[in-house]
């Protein structure tokens, strides 16, 4: 290696691909590359290793290009969601990897999702969501109940029951009755679509309840609606 060295196998080039949101010195601090030392002491498997312990890296590809370069190539993890679990908000990827827990301000438009599994089946609810923009736009928060499915919460309070199957479905009829029935100008605190078909649309207090032939009269959705006014209550993430 010595004597590589002093035939001009050193490191004079560190070549970079790929990195956009992980910090310089903690990617040039994994890598161990150093101006001027031995290219064949230099490891591509170890630092490799290194990279990939990183938060935001993904994968990793590291090379020797003799006589004197080193040739990284970076996949970096994208942020799809805020996750809240026990009062604490982290950044996660499409896979549900933690990415990081500092300075989240940045990522403050992402979806916030809720829930102990909530990071790991975030992908698919997500997506779901993002094929109905006006459900997407009016939801504060995606709430994984009891490991079996999900709620909406919306951003004026109202909460979204969805059913353990079908999420698909049930957010293309909530997508029908924000844009065309205006439901969400109604004063409700509820809508359980955990039934295929009906759903039961809960007032506030003290509201009168429109019949349930009137609501139908009024929705194009083909399900039956009934509305009832409940006491004021908790409603529970874990039902």
């Amino acid at each position: 290696i010595a004597i590589s060295a002093k035939a001009g196998l050193r490191v004079e080039n560190v070549l970079v691909l790929g990195r956009k949101r992980a910090r310089r010195e903690d990617v040039s601090r994994a890598l161990g590359a150093e101006r001027g030392m031995a290219i064949l002491a230099f490891d591509p498997y170890a630092a490799k290793q290194r990279l990939e312990k990183l938060s935001w890296v993904r994968a990793a590809t590291v090379e020797r290009r003799l006589p004197d370069t080193i040739y990284l190539r970076l996949v970096e993890r994208e942020p799809l969601a805020l996750w809240q679990v026990e009062g604490k908000l982290a950044l996660i990827d499409r896979e549900g990897v933690v990415i990081t827990d500092q300075h989240l301000g940045r990522y403050y438009e992402l979806p916030l999702i809720v829930g102990d599994d909530a990071a790991t089946r975030a992908e698919n609810i997500l997506e779901i969501l993002r094929a109905r923009p006006v459900v997407a736009e009016a939801t504060s928060a995606t709430i994984r109940v009891s490991g079996r499915r999900w709620d909406l919460k919306l951003k004026d309070g109202i909460i979204v029951q969805l059913p353990e199957a079908g999420e698909a479905r049930a957010v293309a009829r909530l997508a029908e009755l924000i844009a065309r029935d205006r439901i969400l100008d109604r004063d409700i605190i509820a809508i359980d679509m955990r039934l295929p078909d009906r759903l039961v649309v809960r007032t506030r207090p003290g509201v009168r309840p429109r019949s349930g032939a009137e609501a139908a009269r009024n929705s194009g959705t083909g399900s039956k609606i009934r509305a009832v006014a409940p006491p004021a209550r908790h409603i529970d993430k874990n039902t």
